[in-house]
């Protein structure tokens, strides 16, 4: 426990020390919502909770989707191919104390991103409905750890540190254009319910359905029970290639 806190602390260093990042998972969702929303904003109206939450899912499952690639799998990449991972490996003897450090540490991160967006984005509504800020947390919690799972598939390929910016700017943009594609079919909705962005998006629906309407739709829920576990397993065939050691250099 104690090498596991002393290497949550060195995480949240480096997340405060790299701030740019904030600018991507936090002020760019911001002030894209001003944009979009922008003459909501300056109405004086009351909105529905239904109305702000359906607004507010996209941006719940950008910051997500994007802090996990980004600081997570692609940092934990990153760090195996610069040698990093390796000399904390020698320092506190397991490499899955190193990830889950920073998993942790990054979830945390996520929920408050997640909570200073919702509120942000109701004060900017003004409209202030308690149960879209549960359900923000709720998608969050409920996200991370199925995502992180499927996601660390990309640690079977062989990269290249200076590409890694490049392939996670294209995979972004790829997922979250599929995950607007449209879906007549219950086999179509689970095909692109495989895609994590669109994965977090039915989530959040769900959640937001339960938590701000009280209804639950179970044909979803069975696609999102059956989907995370494929996550899940997907995850055990990435994870089991996650070494110390940088994939490039290996014969």
């Amino acid at each position: 426990m104690g090498k596991l806190k002393a290497l949550g602390k060195v995480y949240i260093i480096d997340a405060f020390d790299n701030k740019f990042v904030f600018i991507y998972t936090l002020l760019f969702p911001a002030l894209y919502f001003i944009y979009v929303n922008f003459e909501q904003i300056i109405q004086r109206n009351q909105y529905s909770a239904s109305t702000i939450v359906a607004t507010f899912r996209p941006f719940w499952a950008y910051i997500v989707f994007i802090a996990l690639l980004n600081m997570v799998i692609i940092t934990t990449i990153d760090q195996r191919e610069s040698g990093y991972y390796k000399e904390f490996y020698f320092i506190v003897g397991s490499k899955w104390l190193i990830f889950i450090a920073n998993f942790i540490v990054q979830s945390i991160f996520i929920i408050c991103e997640l909570t200073v967006f919702t509120i942000f984005g109701m004060i900017a509504l003004r409209s202030w409905y308690f149960s879209i800020l549960i359900s923000g947390l709720l998608t969050g919690i409920l996200a991370v750890i199925p995502v992180t799972m499927f996601l660390s598939v990309l640690f079977i390929f062989k990269v290249k540190q200076q590409s890694l910016s490049i392939i996670g700017t294209l995979l972004v943009c790829v997922l979250i254009y599929l995950a607007g594609l449209p879906s007549r079919t219950w086999l179509t909705d689970l095909i692109l319910l495989l895609n994590p962005y669109k994965y977090i998006l039915v989530l959040s629906n769900w959640i937001t359905s339960f938590t701000v309407d009280g209804s639950y739709d179970f044909k979803s829920l069975f696609q999102l029970l059956f989907v995370t576990l494929f996550f899940c397993l997907s995850g055990v065939k990435g994870f089991s290639k996650l070494d110390i050691l940088p994939l490039l250099d290996r014969v």
